[in-house]
């Protein structure tokens, strides 16, 4: 049964990092493996070591995508440049 965008973010906001949303029907965010979170981690790491932190975030696990209003996930790594952390401060949404 399809749910609304709303529905989505008040079940996200409750139980954060679990959820997603895909052509509006809820999905329990796919476990990943040891192995996948290793090397994600590292290529965070190598990556936040490369880049000039006064102009990028690097994340990792920590990274809300919104497509459309039907479409919500998760990124494993995300890199955000400096302006768009203002984001922050005001909102927790970054399309």
């Amino acid at each position: 049964m399809p749910v609304s965008e709303k529905t989505y973010l008040q079940l996200a906001l409750e139980d954060p990092n679990q959820w997603e949303l895909h052509c509006g029907h809820l999905r329990r965010k796919p476990a990943t493996t040891a192995k996948h979170n290793h090397i994600g981690f590292e290529l965070a790491y190598v990556l936040r070591q490369q880049l000039d932190v006064h102009h990028f975030h690097v994340r990792y696990n920590a990274g809300h995508l919104r497509r459309t209003s039907e479409n919500h996930g998760h990124s494993a790594l995300s890199i955000l440049v400096q302006n768009a952390s203002v984001l922050f401060n005001t909102s927790c949404q970054i399309a």
